[in-house]
């Protein structure tokens, strides 16, 4: 085994640092390529083969090889139930399905290996710690440069607003800024000294004034959470510093006093007008059909629907619902649609996206058997006229893509981690309640909202990373880290 390639446990610091130090620099990789025309599947097997690497490495580090082979096991006896389950409805791209499990299984598979990097000693903690600083700084360069030479995509395409910098999903860049916000911000608290007052304003310019520019109402909600709770989680260490709490809070005040400027603020104004005028031309609509409905009726009283009626309601709300949801009414027919809606006559929540996505998922899986809602079904069917319905909601999809049981084994091993928070908590607070610790268990909570309210974290192996590694820092936390006496504990 000495010739062997994998990383020795001595070098297990430096290969987390590149292997972190890659997530960014791939991103924008992916971008240019998909840029030039040429699709994602090279950017998507350098993944892989990043993957694979950790993988072999992990396992051929760890001394409990037998985990690696019992989650391996689960998951390929879950592919297999999988898999049945998708040719009783009729398979139609097996290499997509496979290629999108591979990034869920991602999770575990860089969980359990960033655990055995972890047993290697504590110079690990401290090249990903260093590893969060430096991809934070590459993100805000990104960010500034595709703005400085007019190349930037924009988070929001369509009214140009947003800076999203070369990089392609804005939920899950939005997601990896967010998360690393706190613990960047976190070390700046702790490390930089009494007299290094500009570091510490750098750092928080560092860390919140690219969740204002992203334009992401979630990343706006980070910034002020950030701001606001690592003061706390200070105090509540007897850590807490007045000078640098007020450079950071007058950083979120100044983002807070632009929030009418802001893009997010600016694309919501655009949506909510954009509404009011659809709801205005929705009831037109409605108005036209209540009026052909009364001619009728005063023609034929006794055959015309009653006004209350299911039929009359149908008839009232076709023309909206025809116009502001034809795709998915053309692929289940505007009775079944309005049928999920509640009869509803509101446009905002006819055309809402997310709702589109869900309805269209959930009437997809009753025409499927019932081993669809077991085992799940896959991510080609959740497509009608070159329109893609798979949810922003990642445990949605997850639900939708894999089940019940798929669901319940993902849960399992999240719960397993926030398990081990609660653990800790209640043995013994002072001990494992360090201001580190509170940063990465905020940044866990904000990465589990992003999973809940987007589709950007769980089946995206950019986003899906920094679970893992939150993940891993949990357990090394709560497990691993060996810990002074309480009353000598420091962060």
């Amino acid at each position: 085994m000495s010739s062997f390639t994998y990383p020795s446990g001595r070098r297990i610091p430096a290969f987390l640092f590149i292997i972190m130090l890659l997530q960014p620099v791939l991103d924008v990789v992916s971008y240019f390529w998909a840029l030039s025309g040429h699709g994602n599947l090279f950017t998507l097997a350098l993944r892989m083969g990043l993957l694979a690497i950790t993988a072999l490495a992990g396992f051929c580090l760890s001394r409990r090889k037998r985990v690696y082979l019992i989650a391996a096991g689960i998951c390929c006896l879950f592919w297999a139930a999988h898999v049945l389950c998708c040719l009783q409805a009729g398979y139609q791209d097996p290499f997509a399905d496979f290629t999108n499990y591979i990034r869920v299984v991602q999770i575990v598979v860089c969980t359990l290996s960033f655990i055995t990097f972890f047993q290697q000693g504590e110079t690990v903690f401290r090249a990903v710690m260093a590893g969060f600083c430096v991809n934070l700084c590459i993100c805000a360069l990104v960010m500034l440069l595709s703005s400085l030479t007019g190349t930037d995509p924009h988070t929001y395409v369509v009214n140009q607003l947003g800076v999203l910098g070369w990089f392609s999903t804005s939920n899950s860049q939005s997601a990896i800024l967010s998360v690393s916000a706190p613990v960047v911000l976190m070390l700046a608290f702790l490390y930089s000294g009494k007299r290094q007052y500009p570091l510490m304003l750098l750092a928080s310019v560092l860390c919140l004034v690219p969740l204002y520019f992203i334009g992401t109402r979630l990343a706006f909600a980070t910034l002020l959470g950030t701001a606001v709770v690592l003061p706390v989680i200070l105090a509540l260490c007897h850590r807490f510093d007045w000078k640098k709490t007020v450079m950071v809070l007058l950083c979120a005040a100044l983002c807070v006093a632009g929030y009418k400027v802001s893009p997010m603020y600016q694309n919501q104004h655009i949506y909510n007008n954009a509404m009011s005028e659809k709801q205005s031309w929705a009831e037109i609509k409605i108005q036209r059909a209540e009026e052909s409905l009364q001619k009728e009726e005063a023609a034929s009283p006794n055959t015309a629907p009653a006004p209350e009626s299911e039929e009359a309601k149908i008839l009232r709300l076709t023309p909206v619902y025809e116009w502001c949801a034809s795709n998915i009414v053309d692929r289940f027919g505007v009775e079944a649609v309005m049928k999920k809606y509640n009869y509803s006559s509101s446009v905002q929540e006819i055309t809402a996206v997310r709702r589109q996505k869900i309805y269209f998922c959930e009437m997809l899986q009753e025409e499927l058997p019932v081993t669809a809602k077991i085992f799940g079904m896959e991510l080609g069917r959740m497509t009608h006229k070159d329109k893609v319905y798979d949810v922003e909601n990642d445990f949605y999809g997850i639900y939708f893509l894999y089940g019940v049981v798929g669901l319940a084994l993902l849960l399992g091993f999240i719960g397993y981690f926030l398990l081990l928070i609660l653990r800790a908590m209640i043995r013994n607070p002072k001990m494992y309640f360090t201001p580190l610790a509170g940063a990465i268990g905020l940044s866990l909570g904000i990465i589990l909202i992003y999973a809940f309210c987007t589709a950007g974290v769980l089946r995206r192996p950019n986003a899906s990373f920094y679970l893992s590694m939150l993940l891993a820092l949990v357990y090394y936390l709560t497990k691993i880290k060996v810990y002074p006496k309480a009353e000598e504990s420091v962060a």
